[in-house]
């Protein structure tokens, strides 16, 4: 099977770069996948979890805080805030800032920014999910 170059970029610079045969990606719209000879297209990327399938039948998960998408046909280039696989969740933080956000949202002080605690725990809870598929395999 054909197969695509990844790249991650993120605000420390290149996270990684290499063949892939197909992707999963939380678009504004939706879940959607990238394969090869895809259409080229440029797109948003929310929160959520990428899906990463490797030669061989290897898959990795990735927690992301959202992004960019840039597609053609051979490659893929990700412009992400934020991009943590699986193994590098540190649990306990993100349990953490679930535990904050939901504190922030149940006091119902009109000083609480309501978005962001509600972004904040949608991000947390993304990361604990993405973390937990390593118990899955």
């Amino acid at each position: 099977m054909a197969e695509l170059v990844l790249k991650i970029v993120v605000p420390e610079g290149v996270k990684t770069e290499e063949e892939v045969q197909t992707l999963i990606l939380p678009g504004a719209a939706g879940e959607f996948s990238v394969y090869p000879h895809h259409i080229s297209m440029v797109t948003p990327l929310t929160p959520g979890k990428i899906s990463i399938s490797f030669p061989g039948k290897k898959e990795r998960i990735m927690a992301t805080s959202g992004g960019i998408c840039e597609v053609d046909p051979q490659s893929v280039t990700l412009i992400l805030r934020s991009a943590e696989f699986a193994d590098e969740i540190d649990v306990t933080r993100a349990q953490n800032a679930k535990e904050r956000a939901e504190k922030r949202l149940s006091s119902h002080d009109e000083e609480i920014d309501v978005k962001r605690a509600q972004s904040a725990l949608h991000r947390a809870l993304i990361r604990l999910d993405v973390a937990e598929t390593l118990s899955r395999f």
